[in-house]
């Protein structure tokens, strides 16, 4: 059995530095187990013989499993290295969004503390002037000018309000006049033309 394991190390591992030979020889090794453990679970927990080693290496030695074990080899390897070149990448990225951010914040402060400092006090000497306040005359007409237009409009709303529950009537051109009278319906208006015969 020891030529046997000569051979297919010597087929997977070229080198004492292939990676790639030694991960396919690892898989070689699983698969060798699992061979053993079916043949127990087959045969009632026995050994497998010298025979049964020579038939399962010399299935396993062929170059399609040798090419095998070389794919399998080379997929676990790419998954390592994937694996890390994300995370490595990841953590610069982290890295540089950090010091970025921290860059930036920076320039931001100093703008700040700039026009804080230096362009707020000119912008304010320059922009705001002193606010002169009215004389008192001022307020007294601001504030009679308010009421005579607040009692202008209460009575416009009081005589709408009043219009639809009274009579009334109006004289027009001294000869005649006109009553407009409450009908039965409140929403609707009756007007009635009156002559009166005045002699003058």
């Amino acid at each position: 059995m020891g030529r046997e394991y000569n051979l297919i190390y010597s087929k997977l591992v070229e080198r004492e530095d292939d990676v790639v030979g030694t991960i396919a020889y690892s898989i070689y090794k699983t698969d060798k187990i699992a061979f053993i453990d079916d043949y127990k679970n087959n045969h009632g927990g026995q050994e497998p013989t010298e025979d049964d080693f020579k038939r399962f290496h010399e299935m396993i030695c062929t170059d399609g499993h040798i090419n095998r074990y070389q794919m399998q080899a080379l997929n676990v390897l790419n998954s390592f290295l994937n694996d890390t070149l994300s995370e490595t990448a990841a953590q610069i990225d982290d890295d540089c969004k950090n010091r970025h951010g921290q860059m930036l914040r920076g320039i931001v402060e100093g703008i700040a503390t700039d026009i804080v400092n230096k362009q707020v006090p000119k912008i304010m000497q320059e922009q705001l002037k002193p606010i002169k306040p009215n004389g008192f005359w001022y307020g007294v007409g601001q504030s009679v000018l308010g009421a005579f237009i607040f009692m202008l409009l209460a009575c416009g709303l009081i005589f709408m309000a009043t219009l639809s529950q009274k009579e009334y009537t109006f004289t027009i051109g001294g000869s005649g006049s006109a009553t407009i009278n409450e009908k039965a319906h409140p929403d609707t208006l009756q007007i009635t033309p009156q002559i009166n015969n005045h002699n003058q």
